[in-house]
């Protein structure tokens, strides 16, 4: 799973981010608000830690921003902002969770994978495409989309940075730990169809985008 860390402490970013890699998970991590925009306006994350006291931007705002783009990415509010006003706003302005720091590392962890378990069942758009996480089936246009195990892969990892090109070695995180869409793997998915080749259009050397025509069989 796709995490992003948004923490202006060095201190804290890296115990985040290294708790998260030991869990399987790939962090991405920003220091302040500006830069967690441009990442969420960009790219896909099935979770973002967020913390409130950012420079540039505060965290309900950049927590606006993304619930204004009707993105419903899960978010956790990892903040030293403990009245219960202040838990109350957060959850109003849209985060699914709230945790007050100081703060134990296993319960984050816990917490963590319970927001991970809610949105396993959730979708993604592009265009025509919608695709479920949890079912790695899809649908352009309101037809099923029948795919190979291995453009199923692709296609996972290009949902995450629509627009983008993605080559080979993006499959894998800075750690070089497999990243979570291409780690998993299902049998019996050696479906073709033409609509594939529209899905995944490919880029020059050996590397792949999302965004081309996409039509149903």
């Amino acid at each position: 799973m796709r995490v992003l860390v948004v923490e202006d402490d060095p201190t804290l970013q890296r115990g985040l981010r290294d708790a998260l890699c030991v869990a399987g998970h790939q962090a991405i991590v920003a220091g302040d608000g500006h830069h967690a925009d441009t990442l969420l306006a960009a790219e896909l994350f099935d979770l973002v830690v967020l913390d409130l006291g950012l420079p540039h931007l505060d965290g309900l705002a950049l927590l606006e921003r993304l619930r204004r783009r009707r993105r419903t990415t899960p978010v956790l509010i990892l903040s030293a902002r403990d009245r219960t006003e202040d838990r109350v706003k957060g959850l109003d302005t849209g985060a699914d969770d709230y945790m007050s720091k100081p703060f134990e590392l296993s319960e984050f962890e816990a917490r963590v994978r319970a927001l991970l378990r809610r949105g396993q069942g959730a979708s993604r758009e592009l265009g025509e495409l919608e695709w479920c996480l949890e079912s790695r089936q899809g649908r352009v246009g309101g037809a099923n989309l029948l795919l190979s195990e291995h453009e199923t892969t692709i296609l996972e990892c290009l949902l995450h940075v629509p627009g983008r090109i993605v080559g080979k070695a993006d499959g894998t995180c800075a750690s070089a730990r497999p990243c979570g869409c291409c780690r998993r793997r299902q049998p019996g998915r050696g479906l073709r169809s033409p609509a594939a080749e529209e899905t995944l259009a490919r880029g020059p050397g050996d590397s792949h985008r999302a965004g081309g025509g996409l039509r149903a069989p």
